[in-house]
């Protein structure tokens, strides 16, 4: 288990570096700056209620339209 739990948290971490590597390119590429509030909220996560990931998944795999 700890073993387990070791891999998954350095998995997270190169996860993280990678998208804080990954944004730093992009924020260099960009003419203009975005507006760094705008930019924070939509990395909040709205709580799906179980109809929407539902609705999420069929989507995945092609089950209904969008």
């Amino acid at each position: 288990m700890i073993i387990d739990s070791y891999v998954e948290r350095n998995k997270i971490k190169l996860k993280e570096d990678i998208s804080v590597a990954y944004y730093n390119a992009y924020f260099q590429r960009c003419k203009t700056m975005p507006n760094l509030k705008s930019f924070l909220e939509k990395l909040d996560k709205k709580e799906m209620t179980d109809e929407e990931m539902y609705n999420n998944i069929k989507k995945w795999h092609g089950l209904v339209d969008s």
